[in-house]
């Protein structure tokens, strides 16, 4: 009787060796070492790495809070640095930058109110568009109720009962309206020299500044108690680069033409991050006054 072809056929020598399991070569061996000290270096250059970073931003933590606590300090027990109105030199003097005796006298006056990022808005406009059109405390204020907030939705810029706090996109967009174009901008705790080099460049090219201080740094003890002293707007009006002196106008101070102490000035910025809106007339707009 014959075979069924249906028969299992006896494996050959070849299939038999081929389902035994095949030790590694030396240079697979060889290939899984290397692969697996990669794989090892890698992991602890990732650990190292993140180490790193932990450490550097537990020390950048500390450095923070160390200078909170000496704001803090200076704010509680620093001295007492009444505003200083001194003589204003003429805008040709070598040395100035900007043109702070022409600038110093539009002026406005918050009263004990919240209004000085309002008032700072509106020596700006006076700054840049002419005393004639420079609005009153009462008109920037009322043009503040009356105006949508960017920032706020179904609310005005400003709330006279609430005395609100006003965003600094809102001093923007009441800039905007009256033909003026701003920039706010913010700088990291290392950037003070690109900052006021900003600021130098701005005023130098006939621009109007806003910054943003710290009242309690800027004038100790002599802060006005009644205005927000953490974020307070104030207006640069020139910088004395030989003297070191920077004058400003300060709403919460019934005095402009203030001059202020470089190092005073800067630390007292730094605590907000050295907040800046830097302004211009608005090209279209500044062939109208021209006309």
């Amino acid at each position: 009787m014959s075979t069924p072809s249906s028969a299992a056929a006896t494996p050959t020598a070849a299939a038999k060796q081929s389902r035994a399991q095949r030790l590694p070569t030396p240079a697979e061996v060889q290939q899984a070492i290397v692969a697996g000290l990669d794989a090892a270096r890698r992991n602890l250059d990732t650990l190292r790495t993140n180490i790193e970073l932990l450490v550097k931003h537990q020390i950048e933590g500390i450095r923070d809070n160390l200078t909170t606590l000496r704001y803090d300090l200076e704010a509680i027990v620093g001295p007492y640095r009444p505003p200083v109105t001194p003589d204003i030199p003429a805008d040709d003097t070598p040395g100035l930058i900007g043109n702070p005796a022409a600038k110093e006298g539009l002026f406005l006056y918050q009263g004990q109110t919240n209004r000085c990022v309002l008032m700072s808005t509106g020596m700006v406009i006076g700054q840049l568009l002419g005393a004639d059109k420079m609005p009153t405390a009462q008109q920037i204020t009322d043009e503040a109720a009356t105006t949508p907030s960017t920032v706020y939705p179904d609310k005005y810029i400003y709330d006279p009962v609430a005395d609100t706090y006003v965003a600094y996109a809102d001093a923007l967009q009441l800039l905007e309206n009256h033909g003026i174009t701003a920039t706010s901008t913010q700088y990291s705790k290392g950037q003070g020299t690109n900052a006021i080099n900003n600021v130098k460049a701005a005023l130098t090219s006939g621009e109007s500044v806003i910054v943003t201080v710290n009242a309690s740094i800027a004038w100790g003890r002599a802060a006005p108690g009644d205005a927000v002293t953490a974020n307070h707007a104030i207006t640069v009006l020139g910088i004395d680069t030989i003297k070191n002196i920077v004058y400003v106008n300060d709403s919460a101070f019934n005095n402009p033409g203030i001059a202020m102490k470089m190092d005073v000035f800067m630390s007292s910025w730094a605590a907000n991050d050295y907040q800046t809106i830097t302004a211009y007339v608005t090209p279209a707009q500044q062939s109208t006054i021209a006309a």
